[in-house]
């Protein structure tokens, strides 16, 4: 949803969305410079890259935390079935 997300955004100049104020207040507002997006690049370092160019890195970001997972996964299978031969 994300990539769909950050895809759609140059469409249009200008969206309107609800800007929230608080935990549970919100304003209708507008984004405007919609191709201009703040990216965490780690430790608080932020760059300002392209719609596209953010949709890429979610999308390896993404595939990273899929790998990790099945990663973590599979180590956790091999961990039981050592628990199992041992008892």
């Amino acid at each position: 949803q994300l990539c769909h997300t950050l895809h759609a955004l140059p469409d249009r100049v200008e969206h309107e969305v609800m800007v929230p104020l608080c935990k549970v207040a919100f304003m209708p507002g507008r984004i405007r410079h919609t191709n201009e997006i703040l990216v965490l690049l780690g430790d608080n370092y932020f760059a300002e890259r392209s719609a596209r160019q953010a949709a890429d890195i979610a999308r390896r970001r993404a595939a990273l935390v899929s790998e990790k997972i099945a990663s973590a996964e599979h180590e956790l299978s091999l961990l039981e079935k050592r628990q199992l031969q041992a008892e």
